[in-house]
C-alpha cells in the first residue's frame, strides 16, 4: 500500500518552480519527502531520473534521497581531502562555500531542535576561521553521531 501524503500550507520557490512540501510517514535526513514537478532533476546528479526527493536546507532546493545519503557520508570525513565524490564538488560549486563551510552549514541544520542550537544559531560559516570551523564541525559531528547511536539503542532523544 502506498503512503498517502497530505499537502501542507507551506510552499517553496526554487528555480522558478513552486514546490509544495508534503507531510509523510517517511522521514529523511534533511527534511520531509516532497513532490517536485515532473521532469525535475536533482542538482547533484542531473544525468538521470529520480523518484524520491527531499528539501536540502544547505542547497535551498530539492535533492534526491540517494544524494542525501552521499552528502551525509561525505561530510563525515575530516577535511574533505578524500572526497572525490561528485555530490560534494557540486555542493561547493552551487553554494560557493569551501568544504568546512559547507559541512558546518549542513551539520548546523541538524541541531535546530536541540539545546546546542542557541550556541550555534547565529554563527556564520563565512565569518569563522578554518580552525574554528574544523573544531565546531568535529563537535557537532560527534554530538550527532551520539544522538544517532542513542536512537539506534532505542533511547529517547
Amino acid at each position: 500500500m502506498k503512503n498517502k501524503t497530505i499537502p501542507s500550507k507551506k510552499r517553496v520557490k526554487s528555480h522558478n518552480l513552486t514546490l509544495e512540501l508534503k507531510s509523510s510517514k517517511n522521514r529523511y535526513r534533511d527534511g520531509q519527502a516532497i513532490e517536485v514537478p515532473e521532469g525535475y532533476r536533482c542538482p547533484l546528479c542531473p544525468d538521470h531520473d529520480d523518484d524520491d526527493f527531499c528539501w536540502s536546507a544547505l542547497l535551498q532546493q530539492p535533492v534526491c534521497i540517494s544524494c542525501t545519503y552521499d552528502i551525509w557520508n561525505d561530510f563525515r570525513s575530516d577535511d574533505g581531502s578524500d572526497f572525490g565524490e561528485y555530490a560534494l564538488r557540486k555542493i561547493m560549486e552551487i553554494t560557493g562555500l569551501n568544504f568546512q563551510q559547507a559541512k558546518f552549514n549542513y551539520l548546523k541544520e541538524s541541531f535546530k531542535d536541540k539545546p546546542i542550537w542557541k550556541k550555534i544559531a547565529k554563527l556564520k560559516a563565512h565569518q569563522l576561521s578554518d580552525l574554528e570551523l574544523r573544531s565546531l564541525n568535529e563537535q557537532m559531528l560527534h554530538e550527532l553521531e551520539m544522538l544517532i547511536e542513542k536512537r539506534m539503542e532505542g533511547d529517547n532523544i
